[in-house]
């Protein structure tokens, strides 16, 4: 729903598919389904509705890019994932094929991020922000990436988010143990429990919760 500034059919999700989870780009939108495959609608310009995987395990949208985990648990990356002037294949912007992931990102700014089954986050792309350049030796078991900063949960429920930090999106919540992660272009919320709690900009009120019990964000 809602009406966009510009309509590529973004909002037209295809009928009678149920979605497990659903991810929104600047003009594209992707659903799993519960059988992890892939539907995408809306913008295609470069290749963001095309260019998809039919079966993936985990999706991230970026502005106008994607990365996902394939059923191999390896990443995958589409659409404009480098910069005008870049090969698409040039390795510095695409995510290490032969890694087993279990979480990967997709940013605005031609980068991402992955999080191994074992072992510590890893980062490809641009960096300006510092949103594809992790704290060293950090792990996740599920992170979520926007425009210039990414936020992830370790496994003891600790959030930890690099990148740019102007209005504190990358400065968590302290204190609390977290079930789960959602992050805006400038800002960021997580459930504890079924409460939740944001950070960073919030001019327009997207960092302030009402009141109530919440299962996901």
């Amino acid at each position: 729903w809602g009406t966009p500034q510009v309509d590529y059919g973004q909002t037209d999700a295809p009928a009678a598919i149920d979605f497990v989870d659903v991810n929104v780009g600047d003009y594209h939108t992707c659903g799993r389904s519960a059988d992890n495959s892939l539907s995408c609608w809306g913008d295609d310009t470069y290749g963001q509705v095309t260019g998809a995987p039919t079966h993936v395990l985990q999706v991230d949208a970026g502005g106008n890019n994607l990365c996902a985990v394939l059923p191999t648990s390896t990443p995958f990356c589409w659409g404009e994932i480098a910069p005008p002037g870049t090969e698409e294949d040039d390795p510095n912007y695409n995510p290490p094929l032969n890694d087993i992931f279990n979480y990967v990102t997709a940013s605005d700014s031609y980068s991402g991020c992955g999080a191994p089954l074992v072992g510590t986050v890893s980062c490809w792309g641009d960096s300006q922000s510092g949103e594809a350049t992790a704290p060293s030796g950090v792990s996740v078991v599920q992170m979520e990436g926007s425009a210039t900063h990414v936020c992830g949960i370790d496994s003891a429920g600790t959030p930890v988010c690099w990148g740019n930090n102007d209005v504190g999106q990358s400065t968590p919540t302290k204190g609390v143990i977290l079930n789960q992660i959602s992050v805006g272009d400038y800002h960021a919320c997580a459930i504890s429990g079924t409460t939740v709690a944001c950070w960073g900009y919030d001019d327009d009120g997207e960092a302030t919760v009402t009141t109530g019990n919440y299962d996901a964000v």
